[in-house]
């Protein structure tokens, strides 16, 4: 999951520049665990631009394999994504 967004990030977002940065963020709430991956200074992410087969890979790994949950938001600033899975699905 990390290895696509990372990819994602190469080609298209804040690491495709120099000043890109990403930060990434957990929290634990009982007994499951959010990661926060979020973007800050790429260029900002194309929403009309397709899904691809990465990211529908990324999409079935953490709903299906992990029993999780991916929300991703496409901001002028950057992308964003918050995994929200069961912790001992990790």
């Amino acid at each position: 999951v990390f290895h696509e967004l990372a990819t994602n990030c190469a080609k298209y977002g804040a690491f495709s520049v120099a000043e890109g940065s990403v930060t990434i963020a957990t929290k634990q709430h009982g007994d499951r665990i959010s990661i926060h991956w979020q973007e800050v200074g790429g260029p900002p992410p194309e929403t009309t631009r397709g899904t691809g087969f990465g990211s529908r890979l990324v999409e079935a790994t953490v709903n299906g394999q992990l029993g999780g949950k991916l929300t991703r938001k496409f901001a002028p600033d950057g992308m964003s994504a918050v995994l929200d899975v069961p912790i001992a699905s990790l």
